[in-house]
């Protein structure tokens, strides 16, 4: 859910209630936070109740179902599938109306293959929740559907132990921290062409960073943000957002008056930091960021390690 942002006080509100999470020593069998366990179990929840309206219908279309064993020669797959072979589909024999029958086969197939999407969408829940939370980059696995019982239920904790051995060893902060900046440093690789960022008196330079849309300027005038950069532009912003006032969930959401469709390169952009950050767009897809002064700018300069490129 996005959030709006409108006054440094209330950036710093969230800025502290974030804060709680610096000192949690991360070990697979600890405790989540209360309102990560919150979240879980709602979905958890859900999941099942889903699960119980899923089942009860399985159970009748099964049921359902034994009749036709003999005359279909089904059988059951161990994910809870029905496989068989319809003697009748092919059949030319009008006057039994044999091939015009429901039968519960498909229907069970179609209960199967419902519970798996919605136990992987919890899956993806569950890790989604940390990532957005925590600015992490986790993998949601992928179930096997083949493998998967047709009675199988998933507990969220399992999940959480995916998210834990992420951290390494670190906290929540730490590993975040870490994510932002080295998602921002990913963007110059070495050996790559793009010229590294330089800092200079109270601005920090990035080259390269965006592009603008060709056919929107031609047709409208305006300047259009790429869509295939615009994720660069989100990274720089929360790397930013994490130096102006340590929120780890910083993006574009963050710049004032943020118009993706057409963007001023004649104006600077305030962000919503509590240190006071501006920033202003060239057409060829550099971006200056301007800081309140030179040791703000190479404050910033060091602790996104963009001295280190």
């Amino acid at each position: 859910m996005q959030q709006n942002f409108t006054t440094a006080p209330i950036v710093g509100a969230a800025t502290n209630m974030l804060s709680i999470f610096d000192k949690i020593e991360v070990r697979n069998e600890e405790k989540i936070a209360q309102i990560d366990r919150d979240f879980c179990e709602g979905q958890q929840r859900l999941l099942y109740a889903t699960l119980d309206q899923l089942d009860v219908w399985y159970a009748n279309f099964m049921k359902d179902a034994e009749q036709y064993k003999e005359e279909y020669k089904y059988s059951v797959t161990p994910e809870g599938r029905i496989e068989y072979r319809d003697p009748y589909r092919y059949s030319y024999d009008v006057e039994t109306y044999k091939d015009l029958l429901f039968l519960p086969f498909k229907p069970i197939n179609t209960i199967i293959e419902m519970r798996a999407r919605a136990i992987q969408r919890f899956i993806s829940s569950i890790i989604s929740h940390f990532n957005k939370s925590y600015a992490l980059s986790i993998s949601a696995p992928e179930m096997d559907k083949k493998s998967l019982p047709a009675n199988y239920r998933p507990v969220y904790m399992s999940y959480i132990d995916i998210v834990i051995n992420h951290l390494g060893g670190k906290s929540f902060r730490q590993k975040a921290e870490d994510e932002i900046t080295g998602r921002l440093l990913a963007l110059y690789p070495d050996g790559g062409w793009k010229k590294p960022p330089i800092q200079k008196s109270k601005a920090i330079t990035f080259y390269n960073i965006i592009s603008f849309s060709s056919s929107h300027w031609e047709y409208y005038k305006e300047y259009q943000l790429d869509y295939s950069y615009a994720q660069n532009l989100e990274i720089l912003c929360a790397a930013l957002t994490l130096f102006g006032d340590g929120r780890l969930n910083g993006g574009t959401r963050v710049i004032r008056d943020w118009k993706q469709d057409n963007i001023s390169i004649s104006d600077w952009y305030k962000l919503f930091t509590i240190k006071p950050i501006e920033m202003k767009f060239f057409k060829n897809g550099r971006i200056d960021v301007r800081f309140d002064s030179q040791n703000e700018a190479l404050e910033c300069f060091n602790r996104l390690k963009l001295n280190t490129l």
